[in-house]
């Protein structure tokens, strides 16, 4: 186990507590009373990560965000859709000071300037177990999520600046990449060179249109034409190369949080195999 992954479990967690290998994450553990429900019924469970949320409120798409266009098979186009941080901030306060949790609070967080990232990791630093920054979305405004994420140069200058300025945060600093690169495996290795504590992959991949197959039209709505991301039993061999790729690139000492169309136990193993060290 990485001295990462040591510092997180003793960080809220009983010291003897066996880290499982589970995580749930995005639209399902944003509020708070869902967080609780995984937290509390679901002991495979062992981090829970949020929405990503911004400095300011953002109402997102219009509906419908999410579609399935065949079993197991997701498009999305949320838009970042979140309460913005002085709600968030407040309400996962309120959580942290009436309910104890036996998993790890991954706090995702999602800006267009470093300037936001800073305020955002000080912000929640007091909250979270650990923060992630969004790198990854596939289907938002210019300047935010994959903007960063596709471009090693951008991704370092981001991660380095943030870490200097948050050194006196104590929550880690995981970077959540985007699969729609050309080498995930090189966007990572300058991530976790310019300071990032640790990583996630992969978010979606597209965005792509998604058809409704009745009409002909586009299911989603939004300014991208209906183009949204893809997730579900369709990128589970792209996110499982990922992994792979990541994984040889940073070496074995650094975390490494997968995910993308695991449905199995079967895949889950597969994804820990790769190189994952929580699914």
């Amino acid at each position: 186990m990485s001295d990462v992954l040591r510092l997180l479990r003793g960080r809220h967690l009983d010291p003897s507590q066996e880290l499982l290998l589970s995580t749930v994450s995005g639209v399902a553990s944003t509020k708070p009373a869902l967080i609780k429900f995984f937290d509390r019924e679901v002991p495979a469970v062992s981090i829970i990560t949020t929405k990503s949320f911004q400095v300011t409120v953002n109402p997102g798409n219009r509906e419908p965000v999410i579609c399935e266009t065949e079993t197991g098979v997701f498009g999305n186009s949320v838009g970042l859709r979140n309460p913005g941080m002085e709600q968030a901030l407040s309400e996962l306060q309120r959580l942290r000071a009436t309910y104890s949790f036996l998993s790890l609070l991954n706090v995702s967080l999602s800006a267009n300037t470093i300037e936001d990232f800073i305020t955002l990791v000080k912000a929640f630093d007091e909250v979270a177990d650990l923060v992630e920054l969004n790198f990854s979305c596939p289907h938002v405004s210019s300047g935010y999520g994959a903007a960063i994420g596709c471009d090693p140069t951008i991704a370092a200058s981001y991660v380095q600046a943030i870490k200097e300025a948050t050194r006196e945060c104590t929550a880690p600093l995981f970077i959540k990449l985007t699969p729609n690169v050309e080498d995930i495996g090189l966007i990572a290795r300058r991530a976790v060179e310019a300071g990032a504590d640790g990583l996630v992959a992969i978010n979606t991949v597209g965005p792509i249109v998604h058809i409704d197959p009745v009409s002909g039209t586009p299911i989603l709505q939004n300014n991208l034409g209906g183009k949204g991301g893809l997730s579900g039993r369709a990128v589970y061999r792209e996110a499982l190369q990922a992994i792979k790729a990541i994984r040889e690139a940073v070496g074995p000492d650094v975390p490494l949080i997968g995910m993308g169309g695991v449905f199995t136990a079967e895949e889950a193993a597969e994804m820990i195999e790769a190189g994952s060290d929580a699914v």
